[in-house]
């Protein structure tokens, strides 16, 4: 409610009323179609899209339920409008439907729309004191919400890969049978022939709809990368709990149409890397944990395994074997730095022939020249790096050397904004600088993200 997509639907209000006070026949959906080409030339990512859908469909099922005159129809007409078009839309894009939307949108929309919305609408245009209180708010009523779909089973359904064009098919003739009832029949037409020519390109170029991309989260003070390729979803860190809390990365996953995570690699055992898995292994669900061995064994990765296995007993413990979509290197650091830094993973994550991510979590800076020798070939023929700042931009990493010899194209640093570390560093940043390469940043930037199957898609969030 506090970010820039809190201004689409006064905007989409304010250009309506506009038309309707100079008595132009501006249809319901038009201000809708505005928003979503200045999203669409600005950005392209899961959530605008799932957006638009929901709004859309929620608008004109509520402008065709407007003949009964009720309220409680509209409401229940709306909820199931914004799911229709979303459910085709989940099949096809990942293969699962999320069929309890409609039950979420009959219990947020009134919430939401009635006492929420206002209140975040008067923190932003009054007065910015009552700001802690409205966030306490939204986030009680997210907790709910999140307890309650804890307890719903099977809220999401898997849809096998070919059963999907059924569905889809079965989905769009429930459409059609809707506009043909309003005797909308050019625009069902019209319709039907873009429906058909984007099966036919999806169809005979899967690639030019997927999704497949790397992200570095923004988790405030700590780290946490997910990397998806053709529906297989690897993650490098989690981030800690402390910064980053449950209902922050369910939006997230949401956003980016995750629903599963096949492995997560823990670099180390460091709160701000690994603390959350034991809430989120709740909400969905993770296959595999993956770390060193001499982590597993220590006090702490004992306790974090014993607690995992109680809230998912279907995760299992894995070795490097088990991922597939990165290379993981481990590392012993020259001289013990204490707090579980001195065996570290480093990954490389190759994103097309040329691109590749590499990273080395909280490793200092003998850590990085052993990473060096131990990657040389991977970094050799990726000549478009990115390279992931080790240890949130710390003093003890980016020795110049290092820098030199890698040689990345781009510089993230994921680091919590205002962090009590002072991350990053003064001279590490001088030394970052001294390079001339674009340095993104998550507490600038938010969200990193590099496609993988499209290279001019190709940006930071």
């Amino acid at each position: 409610s506090f970010r820039s997509g809190f201004s689409r639907p006064i905007l989409m209000f304010l250009f309506r009323s506009f038309a309707r006070d100079r008595g132009y026949r501006f249809k319901i959906l038009y201000p809708l179609g505005i928003t979503f080409l200045i999203d669409f030339l600005m950005k392209q990512e899961a959530g605008p899209i799932h957006y638009y859908l929901a709004v859309g469909g929620g608008l004109l099922a509520l402008d065709w339920a407007k003949r009964f005159e009720n309220p409680v129809i509209e409401h229940v007409a709306m909820a199931l409008g914004s799911w229709v078009f979303l459910a085709p839309f989940d099949l096809w894009q990942h293969h699962f439907i999320s069929f309890m939307t409609p039950v979420w949108s009959l219990l947020s929309l009134p919430v939401i729309s009635i006492f929420l919305f206002p209140l975040s609408l008067a923190n932003l245009v009054v007065s910015d004191h009552i700001a802690p209180g409205v966030v306490h708010l939204w986030q009680v009523f997210l907790d709910f919400l999140v307890r309650l779909i804890d307890q719903t089973h099977f809220t999401f359904l898997v849809v096998s890969e070919e059963k999907v064009q059924i569905a889809l098919m079965l989905s769009f003739l429930a459409l059609l049978g809707l506009y043909f009832l309003k005797g909308y029949f050019r625009q069902t037409i019209l319709v039907c022939s873009l429906f058909f020519f984007a099966l036919i390109l999806r169809i005979l170029n899967p690639d030019l709809f997927a999704h497949d991309r790397l992200v570095q989260f923004d988790v405030k003070q700590g780290d946490g990368m997910m990397v998806t390729r053709q529906g297989r979803v690897e993650m490098v860190d989690i981030g800690g709990k402390r910064a980053y809390k449950i209902g922050d990365w369910l939006i997230k996953f949401a956003e980016q149409g995750v629903t599963h995570i096949d492995t997560v690699t823990f670099t180390h055992l460091d709160e701000d890397h690994c603390g959350e898995i034991t809430e989120l292994a709740k909400f969905i669900p993770i296959h595999a944990a993956n770390t060193h061995p001499d982590h597993w064994r220590s006090e702490r990765g004992q306790v974090l395994w014993e607690k995992i296995r109680q809230r998912s007993p279907e995760t299992r413990i894995c070795q490097d074997a088990c991922v597939e979509l990165m290379k993981v290197g481990w590392f012993q650091a020259k001289k013990s730095l204490g707090g579980g830094n001195d065996l570290m993973a480093g990954v490389v994550v190759p994103l097309s022939n040329e691109r590749a991510y590499f990273a080395l979590g909280d490793g200092d800076q003998s850590q990085e020249e052993a990473y060096y020798r131990y990657f040389e070939s991977d970094i050799l023929s990726h000549p478009v790096r990115i390279w992931k700042v080790g240890h949130h931009g710390s003093k003890f990493s980016s020795s110049e050397l290092f820098l030199k010899e890698l040689h990345p194209q781009k510089l993230w640093i994921s680091v919590g904004k205002l962090n009590s570390y002072h991350h990053p560093h003064p001279l590490t940043m001088f030394r970052l600088n001294a390079l001339r390469v674009p340095i993104y940043r998550t507490d600038v930037s938010g969200d990193l993200i590099e496609y993988i199957s499209h290279p001019l898609l190709s940006r930071r969030s």
